[in-house]
């Protein structure tokens, strides 16, 4: 690792003692399911929905679904492509168009 100083303080002397991000609360709330234990509870509520496989966000273009509305947004921006077609890279998109035109087009 090159060595860069800047201001008298040492770039790779900073990243030794760099620990990373050491949460401050205790983890208090831990899942009945498994051994995985959080600080907060809504963290331990998006957790959960992992065991239930319970998707409550719905994409309406393709109808994919998620368990985060941060996942579904990001999922919107490459959902549709700018002329507003349906995009066709993504796998699960494809599967969920094809069964719905069999639907609507038997």
């Amino acid at each position: 690792m090159a060595t860069q100083t800047t201001s008298n303080y040492s770039v790779t002397a900073r990243a030794r003692s760099h620990r990373g991000n050491v949460p401050t609360l205790p983890k208090t709330k831990q899942c009945a399911l498994c051994p995985a234990q959080f600080t907060r509870t809504t963290h331990l509520n998006r957790h959960i929905r992992s065991h239930t496989n319970e998707r409550c966000h719905r994409c309406h273009v393709c109808g994919a679904e998620f368990t985060r509305s941060d996942l579904l947004t990001r999922h919107r921006k490459t959902c549709r492509e700018a002329n507003g077609a349906p995009r066709s890279r993504r796998r699960s998109c494809q599967a969920r168009n094809s069964f719905v035109e069999l639907l609507i087009f038997p």
